[in-house]
């Protein structure tokens, strides 16, 4: 059984109306959004909610996304790698001795 509004993937002489559809053209999931973007479904729900991101309602509720509106919804969060990481938590405090060195109160 194949419904007629679906595309035909291995149509003979197929009208352009049912014309093979790549995989990578096909609308993305909230969760299928997630992992390209690198974040949980529920932040992807949240961006939705709040109209942050490009998306399409298919059916009411169903919500999808088109992968050449996500390329440059990631660009503009992508930071290098590092980028992120604040260097004060991982660097001593200026003052703090070295490890294994015992320094002693002067009095």
């Amino acid at each position: 059984m194949n419904p007629k509004h679906l595309p035909q993937v291995n149509s003979p002489g197929g009208s352009a109306r049912h014309s093979p559809v790549a995989p990578e053209e096909l609308p993305f999931t909230v969760r299928d959004a997630a992992v390209y973007l690198g974040v949980s479904a529920q932040t992807v729900y949240v961006w939705v909610e709040r109209k942050q991101i490009p998306h399409l309602r298919v059916m009411g509720r169903n919500i999808r996304f088109l992968k050449s509106d996500l390329e440059p919804f990631r660009a503009t969060f992508k930071q290098p790698a590092g980028a992120c990481i604040n260097e004060r938590f991982f660097l001593p405090p200026p003052s703090a001795p070295e490890r294994g060195s015992v320094e002693r109160e002067k009095l």
